[in-house]
């Protein structure tokens, strides 16, 4: 059996007039997860939706005639991509040991950015189900597997981790 995941990371605002201390800002992150025994499969988000304060901020420079001010809020899909409990290819490296999307933690990932873009449209277009759908056949490539979305359950609730940076 599969579970369909949607994760929502927080915006937030860390500036800081130290280079050393300032982690910027970022919007609210959607993540789309496809878990299974074999590993899972993502689609990531960037919803463009900030804190008020940053939005008030932005909006009042964009007024003010910043061209770029207004590209902060602007969606987009960033990445397409699998966590395995494995390597799949030689040489890929292990990118951590606690990943919540594989059973033991130990987590080989790789995705495509350009891939994420294209699946953003999509979305857009025609809906959560081409989401599934995408993570559905990236998770049968890659695991070696044969599921249908019909062996896809929602999960209980969308999980909401703290953004850490």
């Amino acid at each position: 059996m599969l579970k369909k995941i949607i994760e929502f990371e927080p915006a937030y605002d860390k500036r800081h007039a130290d280079p050393a201390k300032n982690y910027g800002i970022h919007g609210v992150s959607v993540r789309f997860v496809l878990m299974g025994d074999e590993g899972a499969t993502q689609f990531l988000l960037f919803s463009g939706w900030m804190l008020q304060n940053v939005h008030e901020e932005f909006y009042a420079r964009m007024r003010d005639g910043d061209a770029h001010a207004g590209h902060v809020w602007a969606p987009m899909g960033v990445d397409v991509g699998y966590h395995s409990p494995k390597p799949l290819y030689e040489d890929q490296l292990e990118i951590a040991d606690d990943c919540p999307y594989v059973q033991d933690g130990h987590c080989y990932y790789d995705g495509t950015s350009t891939g994420g873009d294209d699946l953003f449209w999509r979305f857009v277009a025609e809906g959560v189900g081409v989401v599934w759908a995408e993570l559905l056949d990236w998770y049968n490539d890659r695991f070696g597997t044969a599921y249908t979305l019909a062996d896809a359950v929602a999960s209980d609730s969308p999980t909401v981790p703290t953004a850490e940076v």
